[in-house]
């Protein structure tokens, strides 16, 4: 891939993007609706506002990752890294975090309903006027 290569509305709709480097993408507004993003490569990637329903992020890098705006909904990220990325008002419908790190993440004005949050590690985490219901923490670290 191009270094900060642009491709914003793109259709990756169920693509297999396992181990794709998308490192500093932007890919602002795309359709990633059943992605398989296993062990990807998407720090500082530009996500504000891309559709990630049902996407699947096992041991995917998001790290200072841009979700603004973004939708998850019955999204899976297990063992994902999410630290320092900014989920601005995104909304997370039944995703399940599992041992997913968002250390230092900023969910400032996230909608965050019927998530699982199973070992994530929250620590830092700015959760202002977010607005979390219907949410099982377990064995989550959330100072």
């Amino acid at each position: 891939k191009a270094p900060s290569e642009h491709l914003p509305g793109a259709d990756f709709a169920n693509e297999d993007m396992t181990e794709a480097d998308l490192e500093g993408t932007c890919l602002e507004g795309a359709n990633l609706e059943g992605v398989i993003f296993e062990r990807a490569k998407l720090a500082e990637a530009n996500l504000k506002s891309a559709r990630l329903n049902r996407t699947k992020c096992s041991e995917a890098d998001l790290k200072s990752a841009d979700l603004s705006n973004a939708f998850l909904e019955d999204a899976i990220l297990q063992e994902a890294c999410l630290d320092g990325a900014t989920l601005h008002e995104a909304e997370l419908l039944r995703t399940a975090l599992f041992k997913t790190s968002l250390v230092s993440a900023k969910l400032t004005s996230a909608k965050i309903t019927g998530a699982g949050l199973v070992a994530a590690n929250l620590s830092n985490a700015v959760l202002d006027w977010a607005v979390i219901t219907d949410v099982a923490f377990k064995a989550a670290i959330l100072v």
